[in-house]
């Protein structure tokens, strides 16, 4: 564990049990099989002081290249920290009998629980309550379409009717008009889907340009790691964009082997002679 900051006061007046705020760092973007590479938290307790932990935790596995450069731990940093299941104990007793928040914190809390039942620690989450930042906003300034053009364009006119297909397409053509600014369709697409690779979103680009899965049990993974999983995909009714992707990195990874049983094109043979009309 690092040297822990000094306690500060916080500004939640109706608390009436403290409130661990957390954020962690993992081994990989994938929740299916990331390992806790640290982990912080700030308890606010109900009388307007707070307390805060942090751990830096060997994880027992390589960090993902990819996860090193969002978060910049590598491995040399954390090979002599302690594994995490020598401080469960100690981050569940920091965080019994309070409610949890965070920024988008279900993945956190997810990953947690997974380590703390490796390390066989319970971590009492029956009366748990979740205080997210993410959801909370979205909840306060929502996304529907009416939102955006209110937002971006102003009062809906008398003569949209909204969830009237055409009046949508309107609605969203408006919207779109003054977000672009000027921009063209392939500098929007580049800031709203950066990495997107095909349209449902099953793959997507890394920081490295390789094409990785976006979901399931290797996600973040690299295909050229799973050829098995691109077969599994194009025996599933996924998109045809979907399975097309999956169809060119199975080809590539494992170039399609030749029919011997093919008989060569004669192209001389069945050439057309200029003014041959074929039948």
């Amino acid at each position: 564990m690092t040297p822990n900051p000094p306690s500060f006061r916080h500004a939640l007046s109706n608390l009436t049990r403290p409130l661990c705020i957390l954020d962690s760092e993992w081994t990989r973007a994938s929740t299916a099989d990331a390992r806790l590479v640290s982990i912080a938290i700030a308890k606010l307790l109900p009388d307007g002081t707070a307390q805060t932990r942090e751990w830096f935790v060997n994880p027992g596995a390589p960090i993902d290249p990819g996860a090193t450069a969002v978060h910049g731990i590598t491995n040399a940093d954390v090979a002599d920290r302690p594994l995490f299941r020598t401080v469960a104990a100690e981050v569940a007793a920091f965080l019994e009998g309070a409610d949890i928040g965070g920024y988008s914190v279900s993945s956190d809390i997810q990953i947690l629980e997974r380590e703390l039942a490796a390390a066989e620690v319970t971590l009492d989450t029956d009366t748990l309550r979740i205080v997210d930042g993410l959801r909370l906003w979205q909840k306060r300034e929502p996304r529907k379409l009416t939102d955006a053009y209110q937002r971006f364009v102003g009062p809906i006119p008398d003569d949209l009717q909204p969830h009237d297909a055409l009046d949508d397409v309107r609605m969203t053509v408006a919207v779109i008009e003054r977000m672009a600014n000027g921009q063209t369709a392939a500098e929007l697409h580049a800031e709203a889907h950066p990495d997107m690779v095909d349209p449902a979103g099953k793959f997507r680009r890394d920081e490295h340009d390789r094409i990785v899965f976006a979901f399931g049990k290797h996600r973040g993974d690299p295909t050229d790691d799973h050829p098995d999983f691109l077969a599994w995909i194009l025996n599933k009714d996924f998109p045809p964009s979907t399975l097309a992707v999956a169809r060119r990195e199975l080809d590539r990874i494992r170039p399609p082997e030749p029919n011997p049983g093919a008989q060569p094109v004669n192209t001389e043979a069945n050439s057309i002679d200029d003014g041959e009309i074929p039948f």
